[in-house]
């Protein structure tokens, strides 16, 4: 063997061990694991914002394993996740996707749960995408017009406000408005002041007043409960009044329907003037001699056994 093919062979050798290094070196960066044994977990995402396969996953911020698989659904992304050894979660763990570096890479922060209940073998654990710079600058490009639009809205309201403030008239009604609130409080406070003066004057007037309000009302009370049936008495004799007045109501009605006879004396009294007159002379007449009666005395001639023969 020539010196020129013994040089080949070793640079061949150095080659293929550089790569073999190589790629031993990216497959623990990568977390690669050729063991069978791998203790596996899912979890479900909504949006895995750009997770590859072989991101790393950490516990509490330590690395323990690798994103396996990445499967997307109808709805959501299934993500199963490789450890090397079992992990001890529970049943509320929770997974989330933040970033690796500032402006590339991610990874799946795995929280362990504090249920007292160990997560089931089969079981799905729930997860959320945190966000990045990426996300957060395409939702900022996707509200710029939203906010040149209200930030011109605002520009021209403030215009509008300070333009309107600027006039006399609604300053000196603003002012106006103002002194007569002030003056409002003013008489507020004072009455309520007075208020609180009399009632600490009066209060143990107005205390006993109301204690013998209050008495009067109980004994008033006690009254009417023993008197019951008194009172029912009384307003029974009242009804029964009643009913009598209305019973001579109805006679004054029938007798007054009756004065429109004529050989009535109702009607006579009230429609003959004659009879009325007659009836008017003949009762001052016997009046006149009534108090002649009183006055004078009665002088009699009274005649026993009197002759038929009429005196001449």
């Amino acid at each position: 063997m020539t010196n020129e093919e013994r040089t080949d062979i070793k640079v061949g050798l150095t080659v293929l061990v550089g790569i073999a290094l190589l790629l031993v070196g990216i497959g623990w960066a990568k977390g690669w694991n050729t063991s069978n044994h791998d203790v596996k977990y899912r979890a479900v995402f909504a949006d895995v914002g750009g997770l590859e396969r072989g991101d790393p996953v950490t516990i509490n911020g330590v690395k323990r394993g690798t994103v396996q698989d990445i499967d997307v659904r109808h709805s959501d992304v299934l993500v199963t996740m490789s450890f090397p050894e079992h992990i001890d979660l529970r049943s509320d763990a929770f997974a989330s996707i933040s970033m690796l570096e500032l402006m590339s890479g991610k990874k799946i922060e795995l929280k362990t749960g504090i249920s007292p209940h160990p997560l089931d073998s089969n079981a799905i654990i729930p997860g959320m995408f945190a966000g990045d710079i990426g996300s957060m600058v395409a939702m900022v490009t996707s509200l710029s017009g939203s906010i040149q639009s209200i930030t011109g809205k605002a520009d021209t309201l403030f215009t509008s406000l300070t333009n309107l403030m600027q006039g006399d008239t609604l300053k000196t009604k603003l002012d106006r408005t103002l002194d007569k609130a002030s003056g409002a409080l003013t008489h507020v406070d004072d009455a309520a002041t007075r208020a609180s003066a009399l009632l600490a004057e009066n209060g143990p007037a107005i205390s006993r007043t109301i204690n013998e309000a209050d008495s009067a009302l109980r004994t008033l009370s006690a009254i009417a409960g023993e008197n019951r049936v008194g009172l029912r008495v009384f307003i029974d004799s009242g009804g029964r009044a009643i009913a009598d007045a209305r019973a001579a109501m109805a006679r004054i009605d029938s007798l007054l329907a009756s004065a429109d006879r004529k050989n009535t004396l109702l009607y006579r009294l009230t429609k003959d003037e004659g009879f009325a007159m007659r009836l008017d002379s003949t009762l001052t007449s016997l009046l006149k001699l009534s108090e002649q009666l009183r006055k004078q005395g009665l002088d009699a001639n009274i005649r026993f056994w009197n002759s038929s023969t009429p005196i001449k």
